[in-house]
Formats: structure tokens, C-alpha cells, sequence
């Protein structure tokens, strides 16, 4: 999916076991990353738990083209990411009217919507207030964070 988000032509299948190892130790360092933002924006609130937080979005290419983005959640008080929600249009599934199991579009609209759409702002919401909640453990059963 980084190559094609970015642009890039596929790597040969021979990486695909080092990419997957890759692809899997960034998603555990941007877990562990985001659930220690949390706990540090608890105790910059004083262990108060309606921290403030900014929710901005953006996608990949200018104007109303781009197939993916992202909306980010940030604390105010530490400046920190506490959660990531990645936006996709795009479709690999081979009958685009049924979608297979690992399809990755999870947006539908246009490209300028997916700043902060109704959408992706009522599910990082939920998982703001879980993460919030359990002070930073994610529940992996549950949707648990999408950084990756």
C-alpha cells in the first residue's frame, strides 16, 4: 500500500517478508508512540481526562483528485499525535460492487471532504475517548488505532 500511496512502482515479491516485518514494527512503535502521548497529555491535564485536542486532515495531492489521506489528532498541551486515521478511496477488489474482506477503501465522496468528513471524525472520536479512557492501552479486539 506505500507504494502505491506514494506513487511508486511495486517492490519484487522476493521483499514482501521484510516489508511485512517492516510494515509490523512501524505499526508497534506508532501504537506504543501514541499511547505515551496519551498518558503525557493525562498528566500535563493534571490527570484530568478532558484533554483538548486538534483534529486537522489532509490528502495526497492538491485539488479534488487524491485517492487517500489522513486526519491526525493532536494534543494541544504536549503538541503530540494521540491517534492517525488513514482515508482511502482507492479499490483493488476485482468486483468493485463487492468488496473483499482486506479492501482498503474506507472513504467515499470527494477528495476535499476527507479533511475532517463525517465519517473518520465520529470514529476517531470513539477511539479518542477509549485510548483516553484506558490512558493510552489499545484494545486490539476493538477497532484500535489505524496508523498504519
Amino acid at each position: 500500500m506505500f507504494c502505491g500511496i506514494m506513487n511508486l512502482p511495486p517492490p519484487p515479491t522476493k521483499f514482501t517478508k521484510f516489508n511485512n516485518n517492516l510494515l509490523q514494527a512501524a505499526r508497534e512503535t506508532c501504537e506504543e508512540s501514541m499511547a505515551e502521548a496519551v498518558h503525557e497529555a493525562i498528566e500535563e491535564n493534571e490527570g484530568g481526562r478532558d484533554i483538548a485536542v486538534a483534529v486537522d486532515g489532509s490528502w495526497q495531492k492538491r485539488g479534488f483528485s487524491s485517492k487517500n489521506g489522513v486526519v491526525t489528532v493532536t494534543s494541544v498541551d504536549t503538541g503530540k499525535v494521540i491517534d492517525v486515521e488513514i482515508l482511502s478511496k482507492h479499490c483493488i477488489c476485482p468486483n468493485k460492487t463487492k468488496h473483499l474482506q482486506n479492501c482498503k477503501r474506507n472513504f467515499v465522496g470527494y477528495s476535499g471532504k476527507m479533511e475532517v468528513t463525517d465519517y473518520s471524525y465520529p470514529v476517531i472520536q470513539a477511539r479518542c475517548d477509549e485510548l483516553i479512557h484506558d490512558e493510552g492501552r489499545f484494545d486490539q479486539s476493538a477497532s484500535g488505532p489505524s496508523c498504519l
